[in-house]
């Protein structure tokens, strides 16, 4: 599943428990994470400047 179809589908996102807390960042930015589906940075869009016309 990308991100883009949990948008698309309306579900947000919350990471699971590591396998090992002592390896990783903690708090509630990396291991505690939940993004709502509404949230405007959960993908991110093409900027007007990168998009070519074709």
């Amino acid at each position: 599943m990308r991100l883009d179809d949990l948008k698309r589908w309306h579900l947000g996102f919350s990471r699971s428990t590591p396998q090992k807390i002592n390896l990783i960042e903690t708090g509630p930015d990396y291991d505690q994470k939940t993004v709502a589906a509404d949230n405007d940075k959960f993908i991110w869009g093409i900027p007007a400047g990168g998009a070519v016309a074709v």
